[in-house]
């Protein structure tokens, strides 16, 4: 496993873009369909689910600066970071910040 620390605003900022993975691949309604993307997206929002919902139980959504700027540590295997990053690519800021810190924490996994 390897432990990446972001802010909850980046985190959910992965968490949408998985969740838009998810729509466009879970369904055999186009060539972009891929069972395994689709597994994978939404594993990976499950898993940051458990996380996320201490820091938002409460509170407003969508959350403000100060809820977005708390951190949140994610735990996930390599392959799915790295899944998550291929995902993020081309995206919109802040799309190359987030990735620049996944790939930190991958070079340095024990930091």
């Amino acid at each position: 496993m390897v432990s990446v620390t972001l802010t909850l605003g980046e985190w959910l900022y992965i968490d949408a873009v998985l969740d838009n993975v998810h729509a466009m691949t879970a369904f055999d309604l186009s060539d972009l369909y891929d069972p395994k993307a689709a597994a994978t997206a939404i594993r990976i929002r499950e898993i940051g689910w458990g996380l996320e919902r201490p820091l938002l139980e409460g509170r407003s959504w969508p959350p403000g600066e100060e809820t977005a700027a708390q951190p949140i540590t994610v735990p996930l295997t390599e392959s799915d970071w790295r899944f998550a990053l291929e995902v993020l690519e081309g995206r919109p800021e802040p799309a190359a910040k987030i990735s620049k810190v996944i790939l930190a924490a991958l070079a340095n996994p024990s930091a």
